[in-house]
């Protein structure tokens, strides 16, 4: 019988209160989650700890500690560690939901919201990449709270002119500007620019398109 790692009530020091996100590779749901992300405190302080299933993963995402610029529209690993339970990563925690696909969906956000949030991204963009290209700059990687949004989730990051591999991920070529379409493609600001225009076309795309079949 395989370990529930989502039962988990801390590790090392850190106290779990409750779980945030799980995700798995491909559609082998007998086997534990690629990851898992907790809500976590230590010593009164607030973090997102979160599990990798993949050591590979792990040490890549362990060499990004200390070399990425703290900013308030990043939330960026802070520590790394393995125990008998895992692959553990400590990242800042970035409170509130995931950014609104469109103008007019669940939860209601203004053009003006959109810009600010657009706006936001972009200064942390412009400070990461000066050493480093996030390169998996989406929706779901956007975390928004009063007003103020996010970037998290640095499983793909690098430094400038590093290579990664995009058939290991979902959503590779909307990341990733045409022309650089590859199996293999080395780490350039240009993606990160790219992906926010993506972004922010995607957004309005789909609030034009309700607003046609709502017509």
């Amino acid at each position: 019988m395989r370990e529930n790692y989502t039962k988990l009530s801390g590790v090392r020091d850190y106290s779990f209160e409750r779980l945030i996100h799980t995700s798995r590779d491909g559609y082998d749901f007998d086997t534990s989650p690629s990851t898992i992300v907790w809500r976590a405190q230590q010593n009164g302080q607030e973090y997102a700890v979160k599990r990798l299933k993949s050591k590979r993963n792990w040490r890549k995402e362990r060499k990004l500690i200390d070399k990425l610029p703290q900013h308030p529209n990043l939330a960026i690993p802070l520590d790394a560690f393995r125990t008998i339970d895992g692959n553990f990563i400590v990242q800042e925690l970035a409170e509130g939901r995931q950014m609104p696909r469109s103008l007019h969906g669940y939860y209601e956000l203004t053009l003006e919201q959109l810009f600010s949030y657009v706006q936001q991204i972009g200064d942390a963009i412009d400070e990461l990449n000066k050493t480093h290209v996030h390169c998996d700059l989406r929706i779901p990687n956007i975390i928004v709270n009063e007003g103020v949004a996010r970037i998290i989730d640095f499983g793909l990051a690098g430094k400038i002119g590093s290579h990664y591999l995009t058939y290991t991920f979902d959503g590779a070529w909307d990341c990733i500007p045409e022309h650089l379409h590859s199996w293999r493609v080395q780490r350039t600001p240009e993606i990160d620019q790219h992906s926010l225009q993506h972004l922010l076309s995607s957004v309005m795309g789909e609030t034009a398109y309700r607003n046609e079949q709502s017509e």
